[in-house]
């Protein structure tokens, strides 16, 4: 039995500094790669927002549209607020990603679940057409047909993962080998596959 436990362990340490010096990912914390994908996440988690308190919080989901490298959709809004006297002040959270399409959306949402908004504005534009633009034997309804989608499906759905990272690491080598060694395993990036 003791054999076992030190096997579990010596995976368990082997594979969680494998994957956290590749994607890094804390090491007591590895479902923080997530963050790797969405940073935009992390000013918004670290505020504690709250629809208890003084401030109006609104939360703005969408894709490069409202992306601070392309406008800076906060500053623009602000410019139309107008706050009566006594009423709370506003404050705008943009939560919004180039590229992003509606999975990217959902998973942010889910992810600021903890997060008390008064209002999310959701806006999204084309992104999803190029990856609903594929032969309907690939498409996979929660596109982990692309291999963006795929790796973070695996991180979201692996709870366990800050206790044990076994599990989620054969799941993540399986993508890995799949990249390498299937090359219509997923989506190209850059351009539609033609149904």
């Amino acid at each position: 039995m003791g054999f076992i436990l030190l096997g579990y362990l010596l995976l368990e340490l082997g594979f969680r500094t494998a994957f956290c010096l590749s994607t890094g990912a804390p090491f007591f914390h590895p479902s923080g790669a997530i963050y790797n994908y969405y940073p935009e996440l992390l000013p918004i988690e670290a505020a504690q927002i709250s629809n208890a308190d003084s401030t109006y919080d609104i939360l703005l989901l969408s894709c490069s549209v409202l992306h601070k490298d392309w406008v800076d959709a906060v500053a623009e809004m602000n410019k139309c607020i107008s706050v009566p006297k006594g009423f709370k002040c506003v404050k705008i959270y943009n939560a919004s990603g180039v590229g992003h399409g509606s999975r990217d959306n959902i998973i942010k949402y889910g992810l600021l679940k903890n997060e008390k908004f008064d209002l999310i504005i959701y806006y999204d534009a084309i992104n999803d057409s190029r990856l609903n633009n594929c032969p309907a034997n690939v498409f996979k309804c929660d596109y982990s047909h692309y291999l963006w989608y795929d790796e973070i499906n695996h991180i979201i759905a692996h709870n366990e993962m800050d206790y044990t990272i076994v599990p989620f690491f054969f799941e993540w080598i399986k993508i890995r080998i799949k990249c390498v060694f299937d090359k219509d395993a997923y989506i190209p990036k850059h351009f539609s596959m033609r149904p």
